[in-house]
């Protein structure tokens, strides 16, 4: 779901950008909901692999976090959650 508006897209842009520089260690969760919310998938799973394997703690939310809602129907989630041992059937 790209921003109808270039201007609102260059602010996203742009908060991506200090999500990126957040306190000299960039944001790598935060970034993937943004990418995830506006529908970018390819861009916010690769910052929630980059998350994982920085041990972001923002990843523990994965499967309850609303602005991740996009991903949910993409294959990849269900292989990200296996990852984290969070699929269904690793959790009974």
């Amino acid at each position: 779901m790209r921003a109808i508006c270039p201007r609102l897209d260059r602010g996203v842009e742009l908060a991506v950008n200090e999500l990126k520089t957040h306190d000299r260690e960039p944001a790598r969760y935060q970034i993937a909901e943004v990418y995830a919310f506006r529908g970018e998938l390819d861009r916010a799973f690769g910052w929630l692999e980059t998350a994982y394997q920085m041990q972001d703690f923002g990843t523990a939310l994965v499967r309850c976090d609303p602005l991740l809602k996009n991903l949910h129907g993409d294959p990849r989630c269900l292989l990200f959650l296996r990852t984290m041992n969070l699929a269904d059937d690793q959790l009974t």
